[in-house]
């Protein structure tokens, strides 16, 4: 999808800074404010080149969409304050995409181990009572 917008710097600054492997390659769509350490390859949708050797955007664009219509279809909205939850649920879907479910759960538990499930943080410290 090209936009007739004209160039601009990213307004997010580099937003593979933080989240990206040290020493990663990444690829892009000739999209502005995308530096990485270990390289950076384009390719270029605008003149309807959308694979170069092994350079392509289809991994990452189909994990957006994935996760769009996963907010759109099933959340309807989410709050910038939980957002990050839901890309992180996103993110366990798709890394765990070729498990079997047995193995899916188990490696939930082990992620949850240590970890307390709380709808909220308690009003008082006293939780010995059944009722906080």
């Amino acid at each position: 999808m090209t936009s007739p917008r004209p160039r601009r710097r990213c307004p997010a600054g580099n937003v593979c800074e933080g989240n990206a492997r040290p020493g990663g390659r990444g690829s892009t769509d000739r999209r502005p404010g995308a530096r990485f350490h270990g390289g950076h390859d384009r390719v270029h949708h605008s003149i309807g080149e959308y694979v170069r050797g092994d350079v392509y955007t289809n991994t990452v664009e189909g994990f957006f969409a994935r996760l769009k219509r996963g907010i759109y279809g099933t959340f309807h909205h989410v709050s910038k304050k939980h957002l990050q939850r839901y890309v992180d649920d996103f993110v366990f879907r798709y890394n765990s995409r070729k498990m079997d479910d047995g193995a899916r759960v188990a490696l939930a538990f082990r992620g949850a181990n240590g970890k307390r499930l709380m709808y909220r943080e308690p009003v008082r410290p006293n939780l010995s009572s059944p009722r906080g």
